[in-house]
């Protein structure tokens, strides 16, 4: 018990270094942005500077899941997390002090892509406004509605 408490406490503190190496990225929730065997890059991140659309690397219990912010509740210090590829679109809510880091890039075989890159950023902005608009029909706007009546 006391060995897992401790790689634990290793594992977030790598985390927090600026020049933290790459990660192992493990499993399929983020698919197709992240796979199994990419590298990733983090970089430590305060809760206020997390944007939506950023992918965190958070703690859950004694493990360290990395996954998309689709939302953030500042009255209850929350982040509404999910993986790009989560069947029934699962949500996380995650407290602010429990996001340890943001992926600023990774490496698949021997391309990398980063936040900065025009794929990334489309990717971001597809599964954002995919989740905008499953969480607030109310608000998309009407094309009908706003066009000027024809006599």
């Amino acid at each position: 018990m006391a060995s897992e408490a401790h790689r634990t406490v290793a594992h977030e503190l790598r985390l927090s270094r600026p020049d933290a190496p790459a990660s192992y990225f493990h499993g399929q929730t983020m698919l197709p942005h992240l796979v199994e065997g990419d590298w990733v890059v983090t970089e430590p991140v305060r809760a206020e500077d997390v944007r939506l659309g950023d992918v965190v690397t958070y703690r859950f219990e004694d493990k360290f899941p990395t996954r998309r912010v689709v939302a953030r509740d500042r009255r209850t210090r929350t982040f509404t997390i999910m993986g790009d590829s989560i069947p029934g679109r699962r949500d996380y809510l995650v407290p602010f002090d429990d996001v340890l880091a943001r992926v600023v890039k990774r490496q698949r075989g021997d391309a990398w892509l980063a936040t900065s890159d025009r794929s990334w950023r489309w990717q971001t902005a597809k599964v954002v406004t995919r989740e905008w608009a499953r969480r607030a029909p109310a608000l998309a706007p009407v094309r009908w509605a706003t066009r000027p009546l024809r006599r």
